[in-house]
């Protein structure tokens, strides 16, 4: 598993969801629902994490869990 603390952003959350898994980088991955846009976080934060630092779409979206786990934006706040 990775040790960087820090998160990468795709077009994609099939992008993303492949990164993730070539590179054991574990994370939740963060799906706007406006783009499609994807940004996988650090494997420390979790979902009420990543949404307290303002850094996910207004319009909404959902986690992915490395097990595949789902969560909406508003499950996570």
């Amino acid at each position: 598993m990775s040790t960087r603390h820090s998160t990468h952003h795709f077009d994609t959350e099939e992008e993303a969801t492949q990164y993730r898994e070539e590179h054991g980088t574990g994370g939740w991955i963060f799906v706007c629902s406006d783009k499609a846009e994807s940004t996988i976080y650090p494997f420390h934060m979790t979902p009420t994490d990543i949404v307290k630092t303002g850094m996910t779409s207004s319009s909404g979206g959902r986690f992915i869990g490395a097990n595949g786990k789902t969560l909406s934006k508003e499950e996570a706040a």
